[in-house]
């Protein structure tokens, strides 16, 4: 079905979402689930697949954790033959091959992510102002450049886990391992770090194969994932004594996980559940 404003079915289903001109195709899919008698001042929890494009699965992996803690889930299919694995992880922010040059906004996928949060929003009937956002894989290196670089803050909460790599905060890295030539005010930034995010990873996700298209400076960060979210939390947190600002975000292992997105939900609700951030 067409997303409609003022209808949304309880239960599980799927719609699809309509987009402007500009972006790869004319619509995605998106996958959903709703628990009954949500009151409008519930959360709405935007969930972005890794490059196994798995929508279906994790809106069924998110079912119970969205009735227990009684919000909205919802999952963008970014379908492969429509989003390269490489425009996916970046957001399409900038071109997904050297020079890497940035792309307009209206053209990004993080404006796709408004475009579908107010589309829920409407269909729901809320007056809702941010979303929380999980991201697994690519969906968390998506995410977290989402979170860098949307000119509205519209995220409540983040959770990042298992992410490849990172585009760190710090100015003068350049594109892909930061945000230089990125329309990225610092007061943006300063923000960004007194936001409830949490970087989370699998314990054992120590491992590859990496994609061939990921640049070799990302081994900068560490030899695996697992190091990898340990360089990407320092350095924000190093960042924010140097704004001498709070820092709000949480870095968490997964004991005994790999680079498994199904055993990351279950940690990943509970600290949607809990909300309010401690530091390492």
């Amino acid at each position: 079905m067409r997303l409609k404003t003022g209808t949304l079915k309880t239960g599980s289903g799927r719609f699809s979402l309509a987009l402007p001109k500009g972006h790869a195709v004319g619509e995605i899919p998106i996958w959903y689930h709703l628990p009954g008698d949500l009151p409008p001042d519930s959360r709405i929890v935007i969930v972005l697949h890794g490059t196994s494009r798995a929508a279906e699965a994790s809106r069924d992996n998110w079912r119970h954790p969205a009735e227990d803690n009684r919000f909205a889930v919802v999952v963008p299919h970014f379908e492969k033959q429509h989003f390269s694995d490489a425009a996916y992880a970046y957001g399409n922010f900038w071109a997904p091959a050297p020079p890497f040059t940035p792309v307009a906004w209206e053209r990004s996928h993080g404006a796709i992510l408004d475009l579908l949060f107010d589309a829920v929003n409407a269909a729901l009937g809320w007056n809702k102002t941010a979303f929380t956002l999980y991201g697994h894989s690519a969906g968390a290196a998506f995410a977290h450049r989402y979170l860098a670089l949307a000119p509205q803050d519209r995220v409540e909460q983040a959770v990042v886990a298992n992410a490849g790599w990172y585009s760190l905060l710090e100015p003068g890295k350049p594109i892909p391992l930061g945000f230089q030539g990125c329309d990225q005010p610092v007061a943006r930034v300063r923000h960004l770090l007194e936001k409830d995010i949490t970087v989370l990873i699998g314990e054992r996700d120590i491992s590859g194969p990496y994609p061939d298209w990921w640049p070799e400076s990302y081994l900068e960060q560490g030899p695996h994932r697992f190091a990898r979210s340990l360089s990407f939390f320092r350095s924000a947190e190093d960042l924010a004594r140097r704004f001498s600002v709070p820092f709000n975000w949480r870095w968490e292992s997964v004991p005994g996980v790999g680079h498994e997105n199904a055993k990351m939900i279950a940690p990943a609700a509970r600290l949607l559940a809990r909300r309010g951030a401690v530091t390492l």
